[in-house]
């Protein structure tokens, strides 16, 4: 499943470069758009959803695996939550079928609270209780879902059809499934699973013809746990921020200040701008370390100021950290932000806590993409043999190869690959595809390995939609020197050719071969 959805994700992302910057404000005494701003926020909306639910489907897919393996949720993953902004997450992200589907779903939010989750794993079940529901609202149309978050629990309540009492009994059993054609019976006990890892635990209530209740029941998280938590993101934003310069970008005083108050005591700086056209000018005549801007602003909007701070309007901050602090949807923010150069988002409204730690992150972002657009400028030129036996997956890989100024050479298998490599010794990489007809990639690193002669080694990394400790193994062994997991990214291709080819760029601590 991972190659298709890569290749669905490429061609979103090779979309998302053709499309116009987003448009938060029309400018005055300017052309008015070849798309109009409801219509392209309707096509960024479109898009943002379709990325999002290959990412998280590509993330549920190694939670699966995980599970088949035996490998229980990662509880280094698990991050503190507001239960009702992740919920309010999952009906976002949901693919409705209709419009008049999304309107038959409510959020309550009665009493907000704490949860300790893998936010992924969180958003999946609620995907599986709200599918389940929906699944037979075609026959009963005046069926309503209620989800209510009310400490210590949030609640699932359908007026559907309603569950017999001998299967409730039963219901999070493996393999089981309340009458529902074409359903495997996985779900719900998924959700079992996963509750229980967070500590929590999921119960059902029902009467048959009247209504079914999923309650998912919380750990408690003490008052003085969430203390330490913000204690830690403290400690580690105080020596991060000091010295640093901040612009605050916002038409709204209030946000301006309450963001301010935030960073007081923090930052060694703080300054105001009431949109984008004044954060630029700020910026021509300071220096500055970090940039929260609004995104719907007058005069000139975050998506405009950001598109010209990249292009080199203030110059000296080309590179700058951009975060936008906006009350856009998150999944839509995320690719709107993108596509303009900013370096992370945080919605509006959040705490301290949430605030310092994605602008910590923001920056580190900013930091790491500046390092490897210098490092970067050492793969132009470079000609790297791609092998594949799927012709789309090649397709993706020269296509990003291409955007690194990079050349490549193409095999169908690995013996192609061996017989190109040793015909031609002009190759600064091969890539090479785990699972290949005739000789797969472990057997073509091994050939080209005895194949070497008068001591130059190809740098070899492997392919592979399922990245476990036995494929790294046998990579190693075969003298493989990088992984790269399908569905890849440009941005993890460049930095483990990076790695692989030159080692002394690569960033601290990167050692040894090139995980994802």
């Amino acid at each position: 499943m991972r190659n298709p959805l890569g290749q669905i994700r490429f061609s979103l992302h090779s979309m998302r470069n053709l499309l116009p910057r987003p448009i938060a404000h029309v400018e005055p005494d300017t052309a008015p758009p070849t798309v109009s701003p409801a219509d392209l926020n309707a096509i960024y909306r479109h898009l943002a959803q379709g990325e999002t639910s290959i990412n998280r489907g590509l993330q549920i897919i190694g939670m699966t695996l995980n599970e088949v393996s035996g490998k229980p949720i990662d509880r280094a993953s698990f991050e503190y939550l507001s239960a009702s902004k992740a919920t309010s997450k999952a009906v976002e992200e949901y693919s409705f079928d209709s419009p008049g589907e999304r309107d038959k779903v409510t959020l309550e939010v009665r009493k907000d609270f704490t949860i300790k989750v893998n936010e992924t794993a969180y958003i999946f079940i609620l995907f599986n209780l709200i599918k389940n529901a929906l699944y037979y609202f075609k026959q009963y149309p005046q069926a309503t879902l209620l989800i209510t978050v009310n400490a210590p629990c949030v609640t699932v309540r359908d007026t559907g059809p309603g569950i017999a009492p001998e299967m409730l009994n039963k219901l999070f059993g493996s393999f089981v499934s309340a009458g529902k054609a074409g359903g495997t019976g996985l779900g719900l006990a998924y959700c079992q699973r996963t509750m229980q890892a967070f500590g929590g635990d999921i119960v059902c209530n029902s009467v048959l013809g009247s209504y079914t209740e999923f309650t998912l029941l919380f750990p408690p998280i003490s008052e003085a746990e969430i203390q330490l938590e913000e204690h830690k993101v403290m400690s580690q934003a105080v020596p991060f921020f000091d010295g640093k310069r901040v612009l605050v970008v916002d038409d709204q005083p209030f946000v301006r200040q309450s963001t301010c108050r935030a960073l007081e005591g923090i930052a060694t700086r703080v300054d105001e701008a009431e949109d984008g056209a004044q954060a630029i000018t700020k910026l021509r005549l300071g220096i500055y370390d970090l940039v929260v801007m609004d995104l719907d602003m007058p005069v000139l909007d975050g998506y405009a100021a950001a598109e010209q701070i990249r292009q080199g309007a203030a110059p000296g901050h080309e590179e700058v950290a951009i975060v936008a602090y906006t009350a856009e949807s998150a999944y839509v923010a995320q690719v709107k932000t993108e596509k303009v150069g900013m370096n992370g988002f945080v919605s509006k409204p959040c705490s301290q806590t949430e605030l310092l730690r994605t602008l910590q992150a923001g920056m580190q972002t900013a930091a790491e993409a500046t390092r490897l657009k210098g490092a970067a400028r050492r793969l132009v030129g470079k000609r790297v043999l791609v092998a594949d036996d799927c012709a789309s997956n090649r397709k993706i890989t020269v296509a990003y190869l291409r955007t690194m100024g990079i050349q490549s050479v193409e095999a169908q298998n690995g013996q192609e690959a061996l017989d190109l490599a040793c015909m031609d010794e002009r190759f600064d990489a091969a890539l090479l595809d785990m699972e290949m007809p005739v000789m797969n990639g472990v057997q073509t690193a091994r050939a080209l390995r005895s194949a070497e002669t008068g001591g130059r080694r190809l740098p070899l990394i492997a392919l592979t939609a399922h990245l476990c400790d036995t494929h790294m193994t046998q990579a190693l062994e075969a003298g493989m020197d990088g992984f790269v997991s399908k569905p890849f990214s440009d941005a993890h291709l460049r930095t483990t050719l990076l790695k692989v080819l030159h080692p002394e760029r690569a960033a601290s601590g990167a050692n040894g071969p090139s995980k994802p």
